[in-house]
């Protein structure tokens, strides 16, 4: 019982799958040393299921444990990092870059065993390269005792979709701009047609109705005095 809890404390720190027991024997201890080994083998099997599922998708997905060590991530969380995750269990610190890792701290800071989730998005600046805005949801896990055990962080890549969303928006804002620019002018055109009006066309015809009195004065017969007054 000893040397088959040995080797198994054994393989467990070692984090190796499949687990390797080597245990002989067809007594009760060989057929439960074989079904640790089977059990290992189906983890090993749902993770490498859990890791094709995960590789198709585009988000970038990282779990990590209450040290903040990185317990799984795929290609895309790879990607996003500043330095590239080494070792067998990365510390999302060595991994992220100094804003990043003080967001998410500042976010885990405020969750809790009533509140587990927050979503956000925020913008990732990689080196030199262009800036990445990321629509992020992380979830923290919390014991029973309320202290906190891990957690997972899944971010989506919507710098196309903001960009697209901000040039949208510039161009209501000048649509925006260019429709009052047209009632703007509008308006200048009415009170310059009004002005001409007033000043021009109105003393026009005021002066025209007053040749048409004195014409109609100087008629010599009815039907001159007629065609002025209707004129």
């Amino acid at each position: 019982i000893q040397s088959l809890t040995d080797k198994v404390e054994h393989e467990k720190s070692s984090q190796r799958l499949p687990v390797r027991l080597d245990y002989r024997g067809d007594d009760e201890l060989g057929i439960l040393a074989r079904s640790i080994e089977e059990l290992a083998r189906q983890v090993q099997s749902a993770e490498r299921e859990y890791r094709h599922v995960v590789e198709d998708q585009t988000e970038s997905i990282c779990r990590f444990n209450g040290n903040r060590e990185v317990t799984f991530f795929d290609r895309t969380f790879a990607n996003l990092c500043e330095h590239a995750p080494r070792g067998h269990r990365p510390r999302l610190a060595d991994c992220l870059d100094v804003s990043t890792r003080t967001l998410l701290e500042d976010q885990l800071a405020g969750l809790g065993p009533s509140s587990t989730t927050a979503a956000f998005t925020h913008v990732v600046r990689k080196g030199g390269s262009a800036p990445v805005w990321l629509r992020s949801t992380l979830r923290a896990n919390f014991a029973a005792d309320g202290s906190f055990s891990g957690g997972q962080w899944i971010a989506s890549d919507v710098t196309t979709e903001l960009r697209a969303q901000r040039q949208l928006q510039h161009s209501e804002r000048q649509l925006q701009a260019l429709s009052a620019r047209l009632m703007n002018l509008q308006d200048d055109e009415r009170r310059r047609i009004a002005r001409d009006l007033h000043d021009s066309t109105a003393q026009n015809l005021s002066a025209l109705e007053m040749n048409m009195s004195v014409l109609a004065s100087l008629a010599t017969d009815d039907k001159m005095r007629k065609v002025a007054d209707e004129t």
